[in-house]
């Protein structure tokens, strides 16, 4: 994930994220946030309810493993362990690089990517390269994603599925 984006979830929720200062003997969190972009509403939204259900958690490493999003955390309650499953699960339908629709790829390594960036990095992932957090792109396909990027980050919730999914999981936790 890009650091703009990640300070930003670091500052918005500190508690959660204090681990980041320690060092890599202690943590995993020492490396940030491993996973691209499109991932970063569910972290968002997850960390907002954890607040209020869990308040005492700490994550040690959040990456993506097999095309999921995977969090790992200290100090998790039931509650906390719920969500982070939840998490989960919806990132597996959730493209890891732009946050729209996806579905889970197995390619040379496993993702959770959309039409449009699947097909759109399908030569480089076939390759085995690193994809990184936004496509390689030239001329009138990059003016094109930035513009598609500019409008995700500006969606409070890109993803109709997270926001019925973490509208019913805040229920079941403010009744």
């Amino acid at each position: 994930m890009d650091k703009k984006l990640q300070n930003k979830l670091y500052k918005k929720y500190p508690n959660i994220f204090k681990q980041r200062k320690l060092p890599m003997s202690q943590t995993c969190m020492c490396w940030g946030i491993s996973c691209s972009r499109g991932w970063a509403n569910i972290i968002d939204r997850i960390c907002s309810i954890l607040e209020i259900v869990n308040p005492e958690i700490e994550f040690i490493q959040i990456k993506e493993k097999f095309g999921l999003l995977a969090i790992y955390a200290d100090n998790t309650n039931e509650n906390g362990r719920f969500l982070l499953e939840c998490a989960e699960s919806m990132s597996g339908n959730t493209c890891e690089i732009c946050g729209e629709y996806g579905k889970i790829r197995d390619l040379p390594w496993i993702l959770t990517l959309c039409d449009d960036c699947y097909s759109k990095n399908k030569s480089h992932i076939m390759k085995s390269l690193p994809i990184g957090s936004t496509p390689i792109l030239k001329g009138k396909e990059a003016k094109d994603f930035t513009k598609k990027e500019k409008a995700n980050r500006n969606k409070v919730v890109s993803n109709k599925t997270i926001r019925e999914a973490l509208k019913s999981v805040k229920k079941l936790f403010t009744k």
